[in-house]
């Protein structure tokens, strides 16, 4: 059994060595090619409704909160065990409403490869409040610490900082970077 074993970790580390290696920009999605999602999420509202795939075990890993969701979701639980020896039951989404598709998408590829590419001008508040949400430290340091002369709208971010409560954090970065700005230009 032991020699079972060590040649199956050589196989593994021969296949690793000899896959290319996956870039940030290329690393969720290639992830989210697989074949065996364990989780489903519908998200956004309205017309603007996507079906995003993402893996259990990686999710909890990098949340408290999507372990103890997805821990008690026993519907899921036994869809996804039914769905490993017959296809005949489908996974039921966990439906998201109050984060924007391309938010979440954000979220999701900082989760698998610590990519902010997808962090811009026009969503730090809105990933702040999804990075909040599903307690990921990381990515609320990173929108925090996103550059506010490349935040295209304040009057926007003020007012969605006010709707999701985080307000006082928004005025916070706007004093930090007012007294970074007048520094230096003494």
């Amino acid at each position: 059994m032991p020699a079972f074993l060590f040649l199956t970790a050589i196989c593994f580390l021969v296949a690793a060595e000899s896959t290319p290696g996956l870039t940030p920009e290329n690393q969720w999605d290639v992830g989210m090619n697989y074949a065996h999602q364990t989780i489903h999420f519908l998200v956004g509202e309205g017309d603007e409704k996507e079906f995003l795939p993402a893996h259990k075990a990686i999710l909890e890993k990098a949340s408290g909160v999507f372990e103890k969701m997805f821990r008690f979701d026993e519907a899921n639980a036994k869809a996804v065990a039914a769905a490993w020896t017959a296809f005949s039951e489908e996974v039921k989404p966990v439906e998201v409403t109050d984060v924007e598709v391309g938010t979440f998408k954000a979220m999701l590829a900082f989760i698998y490869a610590d990519d902010l590419s997808r962090l811009n001008g026009d969503n730090p508040i809105a990933v702040l409040y999804a990075a909040d949400k599903y307690n990921l430290p990381k990515l609320v340091k990173a929108c925090l610490n996103f550059p506010i002369p490349e935040l295209r709208n304040v009057f926007d971010a003020l007012d969605l900082a006010r709707f999701f409560g985080k307000e006082k954090l928004l005025c916070e970065i706007l004093d930090r970077d007012k007294l970074i700005n007048s520094n230096s230009s003494n």
